[in-house]
């Protein structure tokens, strides 16, 4: 089989498998399950359901060597090219470059929202919203509560009065509506009728990223609609409605994302009221509970319909128009009160966020096919949370470079975090600033004379300086390794001195000097610390017709990489995991040849055992300052993400432009507890014996 070449019939599936390191065999989906192929090819691996659909002879698949390789196909072997791939996915996010400006992003997915938002509203208990509606002298229809309305109808309640078309005698449930005036009813619940099966109910939630809009359906658990009317020829009429279980009302909208959450124009009282009932800045501000919340309080500012095809005479689009969209909806919307009584409750069982949401706007992400940037995949497009703090007003919606969750991600996660490089380096930068301190020593050098006598002394203590902090280093390229640095930090204690006899003959100065250079930086799910630690000695003697000479030299040089490899919790939690390496020692041994060895060796017992101690010392505090930056990252001081309420978090990984990102799926919003089941809608076939290992994303040419 020739590269590039079809490598089966148009419309049939395989599955890839990966055993060991660049070795392939492929076999037919048809024999184990899964959907039909598009296109040419469509290639799966069975580990991470990884898909990639190809027409132009090239397939994105994971595997780890680089080079020629064999394919099992259709029982032959073919040749398989492998090429290195590039990053793609969330570990593009560049959200602090100029364009985007924002502090933090979540994004999660059309499919992953619509799976939760309807396990969530079929699982949890709300509280049912009844509205009563009698005529004014004006003949308005105004509300009236339950309470008013049973006294001025004699106990009558009129959600219970069976329909009248008009004929027959009239009850006096009936007589007693029609001398209160009462106008009409209506009796909702939020979510979803009892025994429907899931997969019968259409998404709640469609992303347009064009228009930067959702496609928002509001479905209830029971709907009931009553009215009192007349015919035309003046006989009373009585209206009493319930939806069908099997095919529940759905009204549909469009909501504005970019005006969703526009309260300029807003008179403050409402205002006011508007910021406690959505109160999407709190703990809750991710949640599927609070996204519902959102949409139904937006649906006042749209032009909502009603999706249900009933028969042409039935009264219930006509009533749902008047009195649920029309009057009730407008009245919430206006009152910034919450529809059909929906609230959120608080929870804030979760450690504090590291980084405080101030202000917030929605955003839509097409996925676009990496071969083709074609948005095709609906399921794949995010909803993304655009995130400022500090106060900061947010910048508008602008479409990002990249997919936000690639396919390879889609069955275990349910969208990204990431957070802007700048935000998490200054908060490195408070957090390991106070640190500093383990690594500032005083040296000092003290030289003095008694009469043609002179003396020398080296000693160093501890350093007391603070306020001490990094420098954030700006973005750059990676170093050999790999590493991009974040922050560096540089501090030079000198020491120099001098002095001569009282006649003038003997002379002698010196230095003793301390440096460090600390560097941070990342990659992968690593941060380096990297640390240089030094002290230079120098001492200089002149004793005419005696002896002359100088000695100098690094006395202490230490160089520490410590690697902490991170990790996130389910809540959103930071650690990391302190990997040690041996320390370099490249301290030197000074020269005292060409003195004389009287003098000389007075001097060297001095400068040996100032050696001996500053090297312990410079030892000890690159030490300190290594385990106190293992505690700063996993004590009470560690970073935590923000949505822990509402997400569980998964790996932790720097993009190729320093954004820490990581993996989120969404808890169980009923139990506040982790998914157990597989919320996907579809399954991936698997085979006994087929173990995928661990691999980088290459493209393969066939």
């Amino acid at each position: 089989m020739n590269v590039g070449e079809r490598m089966g019939p148009e419309g049939q599936e395989y599955i890839l498998y990966v055993h060991g390191k660049g070795a392939f065999h492929l076999k037919d989906v048809g024999k184990y399950g899964g959907t039909q192929a598009r296109g040419e090819f469509c290639v799966r691996i069975n580990n991470s359901q990884l898909w990639y659909y190809n027409n132009e002879g090239e397939m994105i698949i994971d595997c780890g060597v680089e080079g020629q390789l064999a394919a099992q196909f259709s029982g032959g072997v073919y040749p398989v090219i492998c090429t290195a791939g590039e990053i793609g996915g969330s570990l593009l996010s560049n959200i602090s470059a100029p364009k985007y400006g924002y502090d933090f992003v979540v994004a999660t997915t059309q499919e992953s929202i619509n799976v939760t938002m309807k396990d969530f509203l079929n699982r949890q208990a709300f509280t049912p919203t009844e509205m009563y509606y009698v005529y004014n002298e004006k003949d308005q229809a105004i509300e009236i509560s339950k309470a008013d309305l049973l006294k001025l109808t004699n106990g009558t309640d009129p959600l219970r009065v069976p329909a009248f078309n008009g004929t027959g005698t009239k009850s006096q449930d009936l007589r007693n509506l029609d001398d209160a005036l009462f106008a009409y009813a209506f009796k909702a619940t939020v979510g979803i009728p009892e025994d429907m099966p899931l997969l019968s109910i259409p998404d709640l939630v469609t992303l347009r990223p064009g228009s930067q809009q959702v496609e928002y359906k509001m479905i209830c658990k029971e709907f009931q609609i009553v009215e009192r009317g007349y015919t035309p020829s003046g006989k009373l009429t009585y209206t009493n409605v319930k939806q069908d279980d099997n095919d529940p009302w759905m009204f549909t909208s469009y909501v504005d994302l970019i005006k969703m959450f526009a309260t300029e124009n807003l008179p403050p009282d409402v205002k006011k009221k508007y910021d406690e009932l959505v109160a999407r800045f709190g703990p809750n501000a991710f949640s599927i509970e609070q996204l519902i919340m959102d949409f139904n309080n937006a649906i006042g500012a749209t032009s909502p319909k009603f999706d249900n095809k009933l028969p042409e005479n039935s009264p219930v689009p006509s009533l749902l128009d008047r009195m649920f969209l029309k009057k009730y909806i407008t009245a919430m919307r206006e009152k910034m009160l919450p529809v059909l009584n929906y609230s959120v409750a608080a929870n804030t069982n979760v450690p504090p966020a590291s980084l405080i949401m101030t202000d917030m706007r929605f955003g839509v992400s097409p996925f676009l096919e990496p071969w083709t940037d074609i948005a095709d995949i609906p399921r794949l497009n995010t909803l993304n949370y655009l995130c400022g703090i500090d106060n900061k007003k947010v910048p508008a919606p602008v479409a990002f470079d990249w997919n936000w969750v690639e396919m390879a991600d889609e069955i275990n996660f349910d969208g990204v975090i990431s957070i802007n490089r700048n935000n998490f380096i200054t908060f490195l930068n408070n957090t390991l600033s106070p640190r500093l301190t383990d690594l500032d020593i005083i040296t000092t050098v003290w030289m003095t004379h008694s009469g043609t006598n002179l003396y020398v002394k080296w000693y160093h203590s501890k350093g007391t300086k603070s306020g001490q902090t990094f420098k954030t280093v700006p973005a750059g390229s990676p170093d050999a390794e790999g590493f991009t640095k974040l922050l560096t930090y540089e501090l030079d204690n000198l020491c120099y001195t001098d002095t001569e006899d009282s006649l003038g003959f003997g002379s002698m100065n010196g230095n003793f000097d301390y440096h460090t250079n600390v560097n941070i930086s990342c990659k992968n799910n690593l941060i380096r610390v990297t640390t240089h630690s030094w002290s230079w000695l120098r001492f200089e003697m002149r004793t005419p017709g005696i002896s002359w000479g100088e000695i100098k030299g690094n006395i202490a040089d230490y160089t520490s990489v410590v690697d902490y490899e991170l990790f996130v919790k389910p809540d959103g939690s930071m650690g990391a995991k302190r990997i040690v390496k041996p320390l370099v020692d490249k301290s030197s041994k000074l020269d005292i040849s060409g003195w004389d060895k009287f003098i000389a060796g007075s001097i060297m017992d001095a400068a040996s055992t100032a050696s001996d101690t500053i090297k312990t010392a410079v030892e000890s505090s690159i030490t300190d300052f290594s385990n106190d930056i293992e505690r700063a990252f996993n004590g009470y001081q560690h970073f935590v993400f923000p949505g822990g309420r509402t997400f569980s978090f998964k790996d932790v990984a720097f993009s190729k432009y320093q954004d820490l990102v990581s993996h989120i799926k969404y808890v169980d919003p009923v139990k506040t507890e982790k998914y157990s089941t597989n919320r996907r809608l579809a399954t991936v076939a698997t085979t006994e014996g087929d173990a995928m290992p661990a691999v980088k994303q290459q493209t393969v040419k066939i």
